[in-house]
């Protein structure tokens, strides 16, 4: 999870050039939390298994995410939650910088309901170590995002689905 402060501009800067937004917003965001706000709308229930910053932005993204239906199981690290910048230019391509570690979930990180995920419909694996791999793996579906490669390569755990993206470098696979 981030927390993501965006702004639309006409383009993005080219090098050294100074842009003007014409909006801007904020609100939780990153590949976990996006999803799961999605599914959240798209089905009954959602949890989200996460770390969260100790600050006000850790406390402002559970509390979005809560409140847009998520089921929020976290621990609380002592880092500052993670953040990002976002261009959004007039055709809605996104640029992204993020500010700060990723914070993510422990698979041996006992705070969490881990024996859980025996009892959902399936799993998306967005972010964690090997551990919470091979925990994520006791749900009947397994799904995960590509850029996390060197994890699941490490972890060894069947998938039932990768999800990468042509166009995303971190997100291309090729076998």
């Amino acid at each position: 999870v981030e927390w993501i402060r965006f702004a639309r501009v006409e383009h993005s800067p080219a090098p050294g050039e100074i842009v003007h937004s014409t909006e801007e917003w904020e609100q939780a965001g990153g590949g976990g939390g996006v999803a799961a706000i999605q599914l959240a709308l798209l089905a009954d229930e959602a949890h989200l298994f996460t770390a969260l910053g100790d600050d006000e932005l850790g406390r402002a993204s559970r509390g979005e995410l809560e409140g847009r239906g998520v089921h929020v199981h976290a621990v609380v690290d002592p880092r500052p939650q993670r953040w990002a910048f976002t261009h959004v230019d007039e055709v809605g391509e996104r640029t992204i910088t993020t500010v700060g570690p990723k914070l993510h979930p422990r698979g041996h990180d006992d705070r969490l309901p881990w024996d859980l995920l025996r009892e959902l419909d399936g799993v998306f694996f967005t972010a964690g170590d090997v551990d919470a791999l091979v925990a994520a793996r006791r749900a009947p579906v397994l799904v995960a995002t590509s850029r996390e490669l060197a994890t699941l390569r490490r972890g060894a755990v069947p998938l039932d689905a990768l999800i990468g993206s042509a166009v995303d470098e971190a997100e291309r696979y090729s076998p």
